[in-house]
This record gives structure tokens, sequence and C-alpha cells, in this order.
């Protein structure tokens, strides 16, 4: 009981650290969950001025919070293996503060946000992407069936029966110059992912593009990418795999999985490691470091580079995986994802806060269903007019 009570008081003083986090839950599983405990609890709570609650809403938040937490499964472990989707996020900053959020049961489509009607948004329900061949020629791919696309030379472009594209070599001449393809998946289409023809597989996130080879010529395999993707390289030392990156950094790498963060309204390119080895290097500086698997390179557009290691794959990898986390993101880092992924504009009214989200939710959702998640926070407001989110 006394290990339970000083792991809430620093839940409340906003300085618990992961590990104690998960802990807390543990305990608040285990334990007999008698009147006493739950007094305990809720005076400690009521006692900090920053954390009101309304008539009857304490045993509420117990249960909800409760059947959110996985069981503690080792002692190290992801914060996020203890967060289920769609069921808790916290604004960290001069306060902290708890907001639930359950599924919307009413499969209702009009919603209201601070008072405001507004027609929901879906998350993306197909692929919006498109190829531009070679000869300039373009392909959407959600107007075609199955099957050969396209054939360039002695290679075929086919899209699989599950929406993924692939490069197939075939009968007839084989290249002997390069020709280029562009992959442009925009903002709210589903992830696609592509198999280029030495057998490199990517995956790429919505507002994101890239621009390879139909067949590698040469002693170098090079694509460019601007937005999201994560790749696994086939490997082939004699042909080493490298990744212009929005023109400010260059990866490097024999055969390894990876991920690389460079929109271009965001501040910093960030390349994640998660097997293998590969090399970055910056393009203004011209500095490099070779990554191990958990490092990430972090490359400002004003050429400052950095490493952080140890980071949450979890976190990175969250896109490709069907979810949005936030671990200590500001609400303009967090639209920023949404409004890709959705194809919204934001609008900001005011003086935004400053505070720092933690939160998961599945990207499946209507976007309503975030709104409503952040917003329950306190620390912003939000109103819908058709696909523009104000923030305020």
């Amino acid at each position: 009981m006394e290990r339970l009570q000083n792991l809430f008081q620093k839940y409340l003083n906003n300085n618990i650290s992961a590990d104690e986090y998960a802990e807390m839950w543990q305990l608040m599983d285990t334990e007999e969950q008698s009147e006493k405990l739950t007094t305990l609890m809720l005076n400690l709570w009521q006692e900090n001025p920053k954390h009101t609650l309304k008539d009857n809403d304490w045993d509420d938040k117990i249960r909800l919070l409760k059947s959110s937490i996985q069981p503690l499964k080792q002692k190290r472990t992801s914060f996020w293996k203890y967060v289920a989707a769609a069921s808790i996020i916290v604004a960290l900053g001069s306060g902290l503060y708890v907001a639930l959020i359950s599924k919307n049961k009413s499969g209702n489509s009009e919603i209201s946000i601070n008072g405001v009607a507004a027609n929901d948004v879906q998350a993306p329900q197909t692929n919006r992407a498109m190829i531009t061949l070679a000869d300039g020629r373009q392909v959407y791919l959600d107007s075609i069936s199955s099957g050969k696309v396209a054939q360039e030379g002695n290679i075929n472009l086919v899209k699989l029966p599950d929406g993924q594209i692939v490069y197939e070599t075939a009968n007839g001449d084989a290249l002997k110059v390069m020709q280029y393809n562009t992959l442009h998946n925009p903002a709210g289409s589903k992830v696609i992912d592509i198999q280029l023809n030495e057998g490199s597989h990517i995956w790429l996130n919505a507002g994101s593009s890239i621009t390879y080879p139909v067949a590698f010529i040469g002693k170098e395999r090079k694509i460019e990418i601007s937005g999201e993707a994560y790749f696994e390289i086939a490997k082939d030392p004699s042909k080493p795999f490298k990744i212009s990156a929005a023109g400010k950094a260059e990866v490097e790498v024999l055969g390894t999985h990876f991920n690389i963060n460079s929109y271009s309204d965001e501040a910093i390119i960030k390349t994640t490691l998660l097997e293998g080895s590969v090399k970055i290097t910056a393009a203004v500086s011209n500095k490099s470091h070779v990554l191990k698997p958990r490092e990430q390179a972090r490359i400002h557009h004003t050429g400052q580079f950095s490493v952080n290691k140890n980071v949450d794959v979890e976190e990175v990898m969250a896109w490709k995986n069907g979810k949005f986390i936030f671990q200590g993101l500001d609400i303009q880092s967090i639209m920023r994802q949404i409004s890709k992924w959705y194809d919204v504009d934001v609008e900001y009214k005011g003086a935004i806060t400053k505070e720092e989200f933690v939160g998961i939710i599945s990207r499946n959702v209507n976007i309503s269903e975030i709104i409503k998640m952040l917003a329950k926070t306190g620390a912003v407001h939000f109103e819908i007019e058709g696909r523009k989110i104000i923030v305020k």
C-alpha cells in the first residue's frame, strides 16, 4: 500500500518514470481494491490543486484506466506496452492532465466538439498512390485491378491482389540505360509497399514519395525519398544501396532494416536503425556516423548533426503498425501527423499551449476520436469545418 501511495504521488507530481508508471498500474491490478485504497487514492488526487474531479468521476477513472493497462511481463519494456489504443492521453507541462476516451458506439458520422457540429473525417479507406513512369505516363493505383500494370524493357510493373507493387524481370531486352519511376503516396492515403527489382522492400507513409530506377545498372543502387519510409534492403555487397533524403542526408547500406523521416515540414531528418548497420552523412557539413541498432541520426535542415541512442523503436514504427504514438510531442507536431494521414488542413487561433502530450491511438479511427481525446486534456480546444481543423 505504501509503495503504491508513493508511486501515485509521483504520478500526480509529474515526475514518475516509465518503469514506475508500469509498476503503479501493476500494483493497482494486484492490490485488493478495498474501500480504503480507493479513498486514499482519491484524497491524494484531490489534494493536488491541478487535479479536480467532478462528483462520481473517480470510479470511472479507476475502472477505465485500469482496463487500459496490460499486465507487467518483464522488468524493462516500452511504456506503450501498458497502454491500449484509444484509452488514455496525458498532457505534460505546467500541470498534468489525464483524459479518457471510449469508442463511439453510435456509428453516427455527425459529431459535436466543444459545441460545434461537424462532419467527421474517416481514416484512409483506400490507397490513392500514383506511379509516374519513365515515359511520363501516370498510373493511379486505386483505379486499376491487380495484374501487370506496365512494362519497361524487360521489367514488368505488377500490382498484387493485396495492393503491393512489385517489379519483376520478364522476357525482353535488358535495360541498358537507367530509367526512373516515381511512386507518390499522397496525404489521406493508406500506407503502400513496393518491392524493387533487386528484392528490396519499401513501405511508404502518407504524404511521401520515392524516385528509383526500374532496374539498377552499374555498381550502386541509389534512390531518393521525401517524406517517410521504412526499408528492408536486399543484401548485395557488390552494390551498396544509397538513399538521398530530401537532399539533406545520404544513407548508405548493404542490407538492413531502418526508417527515414524526411518530411519537408519537419525541422529534422531522422534515420532510425532497427537491424544491421548504415552510414549517415549530412549533406551540408559532410559529417557522418555509422548507426547501430536502436540509434537515430538527426540532421537539422541547418546541417546540425546528432545521434540519439536507445530510441523507442515502437514509437518510430507506429505509423507502419497502424498506430499514432505521441511521446512528449507538442500539439503542432501531433497535428502535422494528423493532417497528412487524414488529408486535412490545420489552422491555429490564439496562444497555443506549450504542453507536451503522451498517448496512443489507432490510425484507423475517425479523426473525431483523436480530437476528442486531445480536447479532454483541457490544454487545447478544436473546431472542425469540413476538412479543416481549427486548434485554439
